[in-house]
């Protein structure tokens, strides 16, 4: 949706960007839809199922360390990598999993922290890991992101 506002207001890096991300995603037909929705319950249920013996799952936030500043709009290729570094924080939303990023620290200078995901609906559960993480990390210094 925001796509139009993204072609009429943004510079043309934001356009780019936005082009990268299409791109990534496949354009589906009704039916592939369909097979999609299907999928995605097949794997809620088994989430739901593995959460009944672990409640919390403690993920990273992303399968590589943050970005360089502009390292999105660098080319397409980049951009599909950096997307699929973000897998583990993109697909739990999609799934309608509550979830909360925490910082924990630093790493090689950039920030990181941990995702913390609990069952559907248990907002409640990721707040309170959440607190009990934060109450436990180094201390966070602020950076800043164009270095």
């Amino acid at each position: 949706m925001l796509a139009p506002m993204i072609h009429k207001f943004g510079d043309d890096r934001s356009r780019y960007n936005l082009e990268c991300h299409i791109a990534y995603a496949p354009e589906l037909d009704g039916d592939q839809v369909l097979a999609c929705f299907e999928q995605r319950l097949a794997i809620v249920r088994a989430w739901q199922l593995f959460q009944e013996r672990y409640p919390v799952i403690i993920l990273p936030v992303s399968a590589q360390l943050p970005f360089r500043f502009d390292q999105d709009q660098e080319d397409a290729d980049v951009v599909c990598a950096l997307l699929d570094a973000q897998r583990p924080l993109l697909a739990v939303p999609a799934l309608g999993f509550p979830s909360v990023v925490v910082p924990t620290g630093t790493a090689e200078g950039v920030p990181v922290g941990v995702q913390v995901i609990a069952g559907r609906f248990r907002e409640d559960v990721c707040l309170a890991v959440a607190e009990l993480i934060e109450a436990r990390a180094s201390k966070l210094t602020p950076i800043d992101p164009r270095d």
